[in-house]
């Protein structure tokens, strides 16, 4: 008997499943979907500031989804570019925002 499988109880190989994710670092600025705006930060976190059905949101989230454009910041409304300079200068209390994937 090989002495290597006396200390292991399985006869046979473990089936593991491995993830990769990739961190995309993207330029700080505002961006968008169809549906949704996000603002990334000079520190390359990445917030959603609107969804549908919500007139204002800050969410941190993992990443842009893909197909996200970015947007010149004139072109977005004043309360969200407010919302992001306040998270430029006090960062987001990380007991009100919960990271979750966009």
């Amino acid at each position: 008997m090989d002495p290597a499988a006396a200390h292991h109880p399985l006869e046979e190989p473990i089936d593991l499943e491995c993830t990769v994710v990739e961190a995309r670092l993207r330029e700080p600025g505002f961006y968008e979907t169809a549906t949704r705006v996000f603002y990334v930060t000079p520190r390359r976190d990445v917030y959603l500031l609107q969804a549908p059905g919500a007139a204002l949101t800050l969410q941190a989230v993992d990443d842009l989804p893909h197909g996200a454009s970015a947007v010149a910041r004139a072109a977005v409304d004043a309360p969200r570019r407010e919302l992001a300079a306040l998270i430029d200068r006090h960062g987001a209390r990380p007991d009100l925002t919960e990271r979750t994937a966009p």
